[in-house]
């Protein structure tokens, strides 16, 4: 082996340091990145693992809807009751709430001329029992009406593609969500905050038909829209005494309801329900550290429970 000259063996030494020094780093370097690799493929894994167990709980949920409706089980005994289940590794849970017990947008582009006026009127009202001004209301209709109908004629006080500017256009057509609302000029976040529990985008632009079974008394401001000056306190009174069975008519409800009020009309009349066609599904997985939450808006206007609509929430 070749000796150094004693005034370069210093130099070599430190050479070689160096080396190992580099080789360190590039050997530390790429044990991070395998183990990062390898966690991400777990976390991957593990997540792959909870959607599949979600949607294994979103069809046992569903089977269970169709016994009670198919057994005529009375509402009140599983409507927005928790229920869990034991998983490999974890756990699931999931409950029911009625999904008709809100206002419909897209009752504004309803086929129906008095339908569509009277979903509009309701629409105002609703805005306005919130809080808003009559003024940013009408602003907001007319918006949300030029948002969802099929065609460019402006209502007054709305705004078709014009009114976005930078080549944005109107969807005219039906919404799938109501955070849509965001984008209309009139619309406020605050406002928004105000208005949202009360809202939904149900895939069909029928007016929105609310369950007197179903509706809970903090829902009793959605009556005010059918009857007004309808002191909301007698609705939240009557949803509290419904009887453990349900209310047995909705003539009977809604003339306690308009007692001393003008009564409703047989188009707001129709507005009342025994019975829901949607329902919300809220599940939930936690699983190996990951929760995964789920809402999920079923049709059972056949008999069979369907998922229509999925959208993943954050927790």
């Amino acid at each position: 082996m070749t000796a150094f000259p004693a005034h370069e063996r210093g130099a070599a030494l430190l050479t070689v340091l160096l080396l190992v020094a580099v080789m360190t780093v590039v050997a530390a370097t790429a044990l991070e990145r395998l183990t990062l690799a390898t966690r991400r493929a777990a976390s991957g894994a593990a997540m792959d693992q909870a959607r599949l167990n979600q949607l294994a709980v979103e069809q046992l949920a569903l089977r269970r809807l169709g016994q009670m409706l198919s057994a005529k089980a009375p509402v009140a005994d599983w409507i927005d009751r928790p229920l869990t289940l034991s998983l490999p590794q974890g756990e699931a849970e999931f409950r029911f709430s009625d999904g008709g017990n809100c206002f419909n947008l897209n009752s504004l582009a309803s086929d129906d001329g008095d339908q569509r006026d009277r979903a509009r009127t309701q629409f105002a009202a609703l805005i306005q029992l919130n809080g808003v001004t009559a003024s940013a209301a009408g602003r907001i209709v007319a918006q949300a009406a030029d948002w969802v109908d099929g065609d460019q004629l402006i209502t007054p006080g709305g705004g078709e593609d014009h009114a976005y500017g930078d080549g944005a256009r109107t969807p005219d057509g039906p919404m799938a969500d109501p955070s849509e609302l965001l984008a209309l000029p009139a619309m406020t976040s605050a406002n928004w905050r105000l208005m949202a529990p009360w809202l939904c985008a149900l895939p069909h632009r029928d007016a929105s038909t609310f369950n007197i079974n179903t509706l809970r008394p903090g829902q009793a401001l959605l009556l005010g829209l059918m009857t007004p000056g309808l002191p909301l306190e007698r609705a939240r009174t009557l949803l509290a005494a419904r009887p453990s069975g349900g209310f047995a008519s909705t003539n009977l409800f809604a003339t306690e309801l308009s007692a001393n009020t003008t009564p409703l009309a047989p188009s707001l009349l129709r507005q009342l329900s025994l019975t829901s066609r949607w329902f919300r599904l809220h599940s939930v997985v936690h699983l190996g550290g990951i929760d995964l939450a789920m809402d999920s808006l079923v049709d059972v206007a056949d008999g069979d429970p369907r998922i229509v609509q999925r959208r993943r929430e954050t927790m």
